[in-house]
């Protein structure tokens, strides 16, 4: 059934914001932000939903980043879509970074690999082919993924973190870099977020982000915990 739908990405530095009309027309707008999500979101949900022509009370479903991605951009995108769903009554879903990055690739004969830069020289990244997953989601040392990508000769990197790994990796095995880039990371939430709610209906209201990795504030808390606990 044809449906009015608006996905937010804020997982990383880039803000994506796109509406797909219930008639097929698209319109989308993707910008590097930094950290300034949490002021920009709303009102270039605004400004897309007037380009659209599509009143937020028309919308049928929402969509948003699940992660992994940035810790506070994740509950900032999820925390607006969830927002807007309880405040029109519509429900919504979230769809997996890695998955949304990989999509636009999903024909291509090599191995895709999107990568997020998790900093201290780690990445979030996972194995596609045919458009289909084939490594679990994984966090791991950027020395550690060029073991696991270079089992793939000619594996397509994607995602925000792409250049960087490919900088590193490049020089002792072969790997490529997508040109299109964040480009089609609007249209990829908007269509698997209807293939998701076709498929298991909205998420379930206390539903959060996905992490992979703990925060910094979480890790450090947990070494106070268990500091207070050690015999002194």
């Amino acid at each position: 059934m044809p449906m009015n739908i608006l996905s937010v990405d804020t997982a990383t530095e880039v803000l994506g914001v796109a509406v797909r009309s219930n008639g097929g027309e698209f319109t989308g707008i993707i910008r590097k932000v930094g950290l300034k999500h949490a002021e920009l979101v709303m009102p270039t949900v605004e400004y897309v939903l007037s380009q659209a022509g599509v009143p937020a009370s028309e919308l049928d479903l929402l969509v948003c980043a699940k992660g992994p991605g940035s810790f506070t951009g994740l509950r900032i995108g999820m925390s607006t879509v969830k927002g807007l769903a309880a405040g029109l009554e519509k429900p919504f879903v979230s769809v997996p970074t890695l998955d949304a990055m990989a999509y636009a690739n999903s024909s291509h004969p090599a191995t895709v690999v999107p990568i997020i830069d998790g900093k201290k020289r780690r990445v979030y990244l996972a194995l596609f082919q045919n458009g289909r997953r084939i490594s679990d989601y994984m966090d791991k040392e950027i020395e550690d993924a060029k073991l696991q990508i270079g089992e793939h000769d000619g594996a397509l990197l994607t995602g925000p973190g792409s250049e960087m790994a490919y900088g590193i990796l490049h020089e002792s095995i072969y790997v490529q870099v997508d040109p299109v880039g964040a480009c089609g990371w609007n249209l990829a939430y908007l269509e698997l977020g209807k293939r998701l709610y076709d498929k298991h209906g909205g998420d379930d209201v206390d539903s959060g982000p996905f992490y992979i990795r703990k925060s910094d504030a979480e890790i450090k808390r947990q070494e106070r915990q268990l500091g207070a606990t050690r015999p002194q």
